[in-house]
């Protein structure tokens, strides 16, 4: 068993953008792209095909754990050099410390940082899904999951998760729980408040 927990001493080297969001693994996400620095960020991604870390917060104050994301395309390019892209999350790391660098952006020392080997019961999987469906009638979310949530609990709770009507603060919670069980206790504990209120 040793060393199964999260990768932690995985290390790599990631270009940091900080945001006011909060990108989850597996999930789309669309970023209008418009400081030089980070157009600069974008054209670098593109030229290595690397991925960069996303976190919630401010240049000066951002969240300890994040979420590597591709760049899946360029939507829109606009005169001015502004940009609309379309990224998709990878995998979650945890800052380390800044990484020497002659970028313009934010350049960090990481640790990936993967779910706990806990196994999660089917019923709980059941129940967060079918909270889920009564939730996104209930409230007219208009979303349908299309997943195997008997195959895939993990995926279950990041689709969950990103199309719940979320606080920033919320998502970045979920982010920093350690399994796909603990995720779906949270999210239904959440769902049941939702239908109970």
């Amino acid at each position: 068993m040793a060393n199964q927990r999260r990768n932690l001493d995985e290390e790599t080297v990631l270009a940091l953008f900080p945001l006011k969001v909060v990108a989850f693994p597996g999930a789309l996400l669309p970023l209008h792209i418009f400081e030089p620095r980070y157009r600069q960020l974008v054209a670098d991604r593109l030229e290595d095909d690397s991925p960069f870390g996303i976190v919630f917060g401010t240049d000066d104050d951002y969240a300890e754990i994040g979420c590597a994301v591709d760049i899946q395309g360029i939507l829109q390019k606009l005169p001015d050099g502004k940009m609309n892209i379309i990224t998709r999350g990878r995998r979650r790391f945890r800052t380390i410390k800044p990484h020497e660098s002659s970028a313009p952006y934010a350049v960090v020392r990481a640790a990936w940082f993967d779910d706990d080997p806990e196994e999660v019961p089917a019923e709980l999987v059941g129940r967060a899904h079918e909270l889920f469906r009564r939730a996104a009638q209930a409230k007219e979310w208009g979303i349908n999951l299309a997943v195997d949530v008997e195959t895939d609990p993990a995926m279950l709770s990041w689709l969950i998760g990103g199309a719940m009507h979320l606080t920033n603060e919320a998502r970045q919670e979920l982010l920093e729980l350690p399994s796909a069980r603990k995720r779906l206790e949270t999210i239904a504990r959440w769902l049941n408040a939702l239908l109970s209120g």
